[in-house]
């Protein structure tokens, strides 16, 4: 029986005898990827903030969803204030830019 290591490709293209397909090795590999990145960025949110004793871990396992809230809030809030009427002395300052 041929020992198969965790991280090596073994897939039926290079290696016959096994059952896992390029397919499985792809999938596996954007996972391992994606959950890497995961752990590196929760790290690095405590050292990045103002206030690093404030943040908690919760904070920083929950980084996805505070920074797709932050690039809505973004966007709501520039997608806003292009719609919204400018004054007269708005509109004096922005052409004199």
């Amino acid at each position: 029986m041929v020992r198969q290591g965790i991280f090596g490709m073994n897939v039926r293209e290079i290696s016959p005898s096994t059952t896992a397909t390029l397919t499985h090795y792809a999938a596996t590999i954007i996972l391992l990827t994606a959950a890497t990145m995961w752990v590196v960025v929760a790290i690095q949110v405590k050292y990045q903030s103002d206030n690093p004793e404030e943040v908690t871990v919760w904070n920083q396992l929950t980084w996805p969803l505070t920074f797709a809230r932050y690039l809505f809030v973004r966007a709501y809030s520039s997608f806003s204030n292009s719609r919204r009427r400018q004054s007269p002395r708005e509109k004096r300052m922005l052409s004199t830019v």
